[in-house]
């Protein structure tokens, strides 16, 4: 959904909604206040899903909470979105290629260099007729669950990791800290792709130290 057009969903008079309640909405997740900003316009306090599976295309969204699960909700392009919070979830736009839309992954490890991941099914999956979009659930069991993984620096440099090139990308990344650079690039055992998280957090913890 257009940035206008959101905005002009929230440009009614103030009102003070319950914003400490959760509630069923479309496929199957709860839903809470949080933030979200756009890329243009202000911050707005809308119902967002508590995943933390990122948003792969588009953020679903509810101007309150959902009366009914089957409620559809709002939608606005995930690339149009700088980041959102809902509770202890949050996510950022990964745009390592200005080229490219991106899309927003949700934060798994924070620190000097942080780790984002984006499950690669749409929440929701939508489709396009026209200019405007169509949410649809995809049939059960027909629908493979991947993950696309980045790392970002306080400076905002971030790396889109390619599986294919985990030690060389990562190990160049993480050259900092030339020891356990040296073990991802070596491919020593638990130091790859699945060990992610818990090697970002042993350079974290080790560049405060150096």
């Amino acid at each position: 959904m257009l940035i206008s057009t959101l905005l002009l969903l929230l440009s009614g008079p103030a009102q003070a909604p319950d914003t400490t309640g959760t509630a069923p909405g479309y496929g199957g997740h709860t839903y809470a206040w949080g933030t979200l900003v756009p890329k243009r316009g202000p911050v707005v306090r809308v119902c967002l899903p508590t995943t933390d599976a990122g948003f792969e295309a588009v953020v679903p969204y509810y101007i309150s909470l959902p009366a009914s699960a089957s409620l559809k909700p709002k939608l606005i392009a995930a690339a149009n979105v700088r980041w959102v919070r809902v509770g202890n979830h949050y996510s950022a736009l990964m745009q390592p290629d200005p080229k490219e839309l991106g899309e927003l992954a949700a934060l798994r490890v924070a620190g000097p260099v942080e780790v984002f991941r984006v499950k690669t099914v749409p929440l929701p999956v939508a489709s396009f007729m026209g200019s405007a979009p169509v949410l649809s659930t995809p049939a059960s069991g027909s629908v493979t669950v991947g993950a696309r993984w980045y790392l970002r620096r306080a400076d905002g440099t971030i790396l889109r990791i390619d599986p294919e090139k985990f030690a060389s990308q990562v190990a160049g990344f993480l050259a900092a800290d030339k020891e356990l650079a040296q073990r991802v690039a070596t491919r020593q055992p638990g130091y790859g792709l699945a060990e992610l998280e818990t090697v970002v957090r042993q350079y974290n913890q080790r560049a405060a130290s150096r």
